[in-house]
């Protein structure tokens, strides 16, 4: 049996430490151009890591749609924000 079998919620912490990481250091290396791509690939990753775990637990895939409703409303959350013309 396999680390990540016997740790899977410290497989799951380590992608996404690892995707946050490599975000960051593609920011500073990187041209900021590469972002949205790394972005979207850091996304697809903890989607299908997360999906794994979920699969080995014996859990629903459909408890996925949480991880994706919760970026739905983060979105709308910052686009709510209103500003008036002075100072903020």
């Amino acid at each position: 049996m396999s680390w990540f079998r016997r740790h899977l919620n410290w497989a799951l912490i380590l992608v996404w430490v690892g995707c946050i990481l490599s975000l960051n250091l593609g920011v500073l290396v990187m041209d900021v151009s590469i972002l949205p791509w790394l972005c979207g690939l850091c996304v697809v990753v903890v989607y299908f890591t997360a999906g794994w775990v979920l699969r080995q637990k014996g859990r629903s895939l459909w408890w996925l749609a949480l991880l994706g409703l919760g970026l739905v409303v983060a979105l709308f959350l910052e686009g709510a924000r209103e500003t008036n013309g002075g100072d903020a």
